[in-house]
């Protein structure tokens, strides 16, 4: 019997540049095309995807992301407060206290309800920006699951530490980010490679936009799997990050090349893994399934 497999891809919709101080789309014309070639492409491939929305994207594009949600796309929530509102956070979110931080995600969602017509219950902050108030204010305002950790990076100036953080699905904890607990989120970590990590520093991601598959994302995917073969996670997953900053409607896009060739490689894994495309929440609900709820 193979080895089950769950494989998400990811996109975080940001707001567009000259909004947005952490950075975006160069134009919602461009935004619009990139959330609907990546959704198309990996839909087709029956591989839906999660896009995180910021609420200004959310509203942007309402009308084409209700249509990708109905087609099997999961709509979570993602907020940078520097391009949030009118401009009155300026920082990570990981930086603000608990009221702080709670105020910012309960309007954040609720922006985000009211464009798309779905409450999300996924979540992914900003640069990975966390403190150890964050995971339990998620749970209080309903979020379930998420993708908020990068393991191996440690950014003080997004408070983003997650040098030590456990790389696969887990139970989050009350004590801080990337510790396993028993609290009723789950966590899918970003792909990484965690060899040669340095402090200050972020490691190599399978995130489509950091180079060519041959050079970058064929090593972390053999790395990766090698590594779960050795550590033995509840359940084996590859997470595949992106952002809505490039032409994913244009075949001779070199990020499209990128995003295919991964695509392609995940089809050919079939050959040794019970391969499972699906979204966020949908790998949450396995680790849910395989586990038994929380256990530790």
């Amino acid at each position: 019997m193979k080895q089950p497999l769950y494989v998400t891809f990811t996109m975080d919709c940001e707001r567009i540049q000259a909004e947005s101080p952490p950075g975006g789309p160069a134009s919602w014309d461009l935004s619009e095309r990139a959330i609907r070639g990546y959704c198309e492409r990996l839909i087709d491939r029956g591989m839906p995807p999660t896009l995180f929305l910021t609420p200004e994207c959310a509203a942007r594009h309402a009308r084409m992301i209700r249509e990708f949600g109905d087609a099997g796309a999961q709509l979570g929530l993602h907020v940078h407060p520097e391009s949030f509102l009118d401009g009155r956070w300026d920082k990570p979110i990981g930086m603000y206290d608990r009221a702080t931080q709670k105020n910012i995600l309960q309007i954040a969602r609720d922006k985000v309800a009211e464009a798309v017509g779905v409450i999300p219950t996924a979540f992914r902050s900003g640069n990975c920006s966390a403190n150890n108030d964050t995971f339990p204010i998620l749970v209080e305002l309903g979020f379930t699951h998420g993708s908020l950790s990068d393991p191996g990076r440690h950014a003080p100036n997004w408070a983003a530490d997650w040098f030590d953080a456990y790389p696969w699905p887990y139970f989050v904890s009350a004590e801080g980010p990337g510790i396993r607990g028993d609290m009723p989120f789950v966590e899918i970590p970003i792909t990484t490679d965690r060899r040669d990590l340095k402090r200050n520093s972020s490691p190599q991601e399978l995130r489509i936009e950091r180079g060519p598959y041959a050079d970058v994302h064929g090593p972390i995917i053999d790395y990766a799997l090698a590594e779960m073969d050795r550590e033995k996670p509840d359940i084996r997953t590859l997470c595949i990050i992106t952002h809505n900053t490039f032409d994913y409607s244009d075949d001779k896009e070199l990020r499209t090349q990128t995003l295919m060739d991964v695509i392609n490689r995940i089809d050919d894994l079939r050959s040794h893994y019970d391969v499972r495309g699906g979204t966020v929440g949908k790998v949450a609900e396995a680790f849910r399934r395989t586990v038994g709820g929380v256990s530790r």
